[in-house]
């Protein structure tokens, strides 16, 4: 019996491991960073160290005004069509030395209910650096990725709760396109 188990599991074994492909692409993980938090600018800023130099992000909230606004987004992110408390004003992110450009418009839809902090992270697989911005909370809770390459804004994946095909709730990924810059 032993043998007979023995050798089903030697043939699993084998069979399985054919058929699988193996990803040589470095894992993507988050990166250990040191946080400020300034509440009366309700600006964060957050610094980490990867193999290719030092990467600063900082994010700044501002209240939502409006009368001042010359261009208000129809539809906020994690908020739908009700105005939020705060926006984020102004998001930066230094790739060892190199600022990156992150266009107004990428954020301009982002809301918040209040400025708590820890809304910024960091993560990288040693190509790619990618910063994390949570904003909303509960139900109006997203998130979105800043994808970067060489110093250069690629790519921004928003993650997000609504409608799905079978009229579920659920969480959603849309990939918003990056201006020419």
């Amino acid at each position: 019996m032993r043998c007979l188990l023995a050798s089903f599991i030697a043939f699993a074994t084998a069979c399985s491991t054919e058929h699988v492909q193996q990803s040589h692409e470095p894992p993507i993980q988050n990166l250990a960073v040191t946080r400020k938090l300034n509440r009366t600018t309700m600006t964060e800023t957050i610094t980490a160290s990867t193999p290719g130099g030092i990467v600063t992000a900082s994010a700044r909230l501002r209240r939502y005004h409006p009368h001042e606004e010359t261009q208000t987004p129809r539809h906020w992110i994690g908020f739908g069509e009700i105005s939020p408390d705060l926006v984020l004003a102004d998001l930066s992110l230094v790739v060892a030395g190199k600022p990156v450009s992150i266009p107004r418009s990428c954020y301009a839809d982002f809301g918040e209910f209040g400025f708590s902090g820890a809304s910024l992270d960091l993560a990288s697989d040693g190509e790619q650096v990618i910063l994390h911005y949570s904003g909303g909370d509960g139900a109006a809770s997203y998130y979105a990725d800043f994808v970067v390459r060489d110093a250069r804004l690629e790519e921004i994946r928003i993650h997000t709760l609504g409608p799905l095909p079978d009229k579920r709730v659920g969480r959603i990924t849309m990939v918003r396109s990056v201006p020419p810059q």
